[in-house]
């Protein structure tokens, strides 16, 4: 769990005594200090992702300090050639477990370093070869086992691991933890609202726990246990995933101003959270403040250039200012990001209309019901062919 400010989430493989050291990307630059690992920690293993502080933790510190940092790297991590993936792969995959007399616990590290790696098939395998040696730690092998059919979309299996993981290992937090994810994944609402209460139950001053009870109650459309869900979590760590958060369901609750008040929040301490300046651009433009809101998607556009639902918001308020190349550029950039995207297609088809051009906005609504109907939107693909019609 990120308490502690252990917000810098890798799956770099760590081992006891590191704790204090830096991690580095792959051009050896600082980009946090390790911590620890999640889940729990056995004699031997350490399962789930390991956790950091991450370096802009220390760079804001320096300013309250009053102390002078020195050159700050900012440039972009060049991506990985496949190359250097395998490399990196094959000096992970470093336990072996080719003897007959593999022990519980190498399955289990082995299941965790293939689960870091995506390979959630093998992780699953080395899993349940740890599962089968009954080994005193058994509840860490379910509960990987449930992370890896988690991550591979099979919910019910998942279920069933981290239900084992909880029987086995009753105190288990983050199990239940996970328990409850899963059943939300699987719209067992009612269900993960009871495992996450579970969480915080053993595990009170966990904020975590309480963001996770947040996003439950925000699909339960429990808007106001969502709002004193994520206010415990504030009050336990004022973080900016927290306050952007409460801004959401502020804004669903009606709220605007506070809405707005907690993303600026939220930008506060984060600056490059592409999120809080979207909703906020969301909220500004239903409060009629146009060009403030196009402030805000060109900031969450800058932090994000894929921001594809960014550049169609955009567009949606060019075209109501009257700038039409403008809202065409921008729908043209979200449909080049998301191809699937039948809204953006009904966007410029209605600009395409307004500046005269019938065939274009014919093509584009054409285009927009194809994908409407191929996505099982039978509502809008019908509103697509009445508008199809009427031009």
């Amino acid at each position: 769990s990120l308490t502690g400010g252990y917000e810098l989430v890798y799956s770099s493989i760590t081992f006891g005594g590191m704790s204090g050291g830096p991690v580095l990307d792959t051009q050896g630059r600082v980009i946090g200090i390790h911590g620890r690992a999640e889940g729990e920690t056995t004699i031997e293993v350490q399962l789930g992702n390991s956790l950091g502080i991450p370096v802009s933790t220390f760079l804001a510190l320096a300013t309250r300090l009053n102390t002078q940092a020195q050159k700050v790297e900012t440039t972009s991590t060049p991506e990985l050639n496949q190359q250097k993936v395998k490399s990196i792969q094959t000096a992970i995959l470093s336990v072996d477990v080719s003897q007959g007399n593999t022990t519980a616990s190498q399955w289990l590290e082995r299941g965790n370093q293939l689960w870091r790696l995506r390979r959630y098939p093998e992780a699953i395998q080395a899993f349940d070869a740890a599962i089968k040696q009954k080994p005193k730690f058994i509840h860490l092998a379910y509960y990987g086992k449930g992370l890896a059919l988690g991550y591979s979309g099979k919910y019910p299996e998942a279920i069933t691991a981290f239900e084992q993981a909880v029987k086995s290992q009753p105190d288990f937090v983050p199990a239940w933890d996970n328990l409850s994810v899963v059943y939300r994944e699987s719209n067992q609402l009612d269900k993960a609202l009871a495992a996450i209460n579970q969480a915080i139950q053993l595990q009170p001053n966990n904020p975590n726990l309480y963001n996770q009870k947040y996003v439950v109650l925000s699909n339960l459309k429990k808007y106001r246990e969502a709002e004193a869900a994520i206010n415990k979590a504030i009050e336990l760590s004022p973080r900016a995933v927290f306050y952007y958060n409460r801004g959401n369901v502020r804004k669903e609750l009606g709220d605007k101003p506070g809405a707005i008040d907690d993303f600026n929040q939220a930008i506060k301490i984060n600056p490059n959270l592409a999120l809080a300046y979207y909703n906020r651009g969301i909220v500004r433009y239903e409060l009629g403040d146009k060009p403030g809101a196009i402030e805000d998607y060109n900031q969450a556009i800058k932090i994000n250039p894929n921001f594809a639902q960014a550049y169609y918001n955009r567009g949606i308020v060019r075209s109501e200012l009257g700038d039409k190349p403008g809202a065409i550029d921008d729908y043209n950039q979200a449909i080049k990001i998301n191809p699937n995207d039948a809204l953006a297609y009904v966007g410029r088809g209605f600009v395409y209309y307004q500046l005269g051009d019938k065939q274009k906005a014919r093509e584009d609504l054409q285009r927009a019901a194809q994908l409407f109907k191929a996505q099982g939107n039978t509502a809008a693909y019908e509103k697509a062919m009445a508008l199809l019609k009427e031009l």
